[in-house]
């Protein structure tokens, strides 16, 4: 098992790329998203990442850090099956995170 974590520029760039492999469906209602799971796939959508700029911001007498988005589209990959053969186009799109904002519970 490892884990993927990708940055995409955009929403658009990662559903192309999912589409290519078959991750993004139209389920029966007719609504398209990307799958959250296969045989050999977990897949954790996280979109867009906020994290604190430095500042404070107060709203209603509460103050809390002042958010900003991290620039790009993110998903992160649990790989169930290590035989499981990771396309080389993912790699463009590969990250290191620092402390990740969301991480697959142990």
């Amino acid at each position: 098992m490892r884990d993927l974590y990708l940055r995409f520029p955009n929403r658009e760039t990662a559903v192309a790329l999912a589409e290519q492999f078959g991750l993004y469906v139209v389920d029966s209602q007719g609504a398209d998203h990307l799958i959250s799971a296969s045989h050999q796939l977990a897949i954790d959508v996280v979109g867009t990442v906020y994290e604190p700029t430095g500042n404070t911001v107060t709203h209603n007498g509460m103050t809390s850090p002042e958010m900003a988005p991290v620039a790009g589209w993110h998903i992160n990959i649990r790989v169930l099956d290590d035989a499981f053969p990771v396309p080389e186009i993912i790699n463009q799109f590969l990250i290191t995170p620092g402390p990740t904002h969301r991480r697959w519970a142990a």
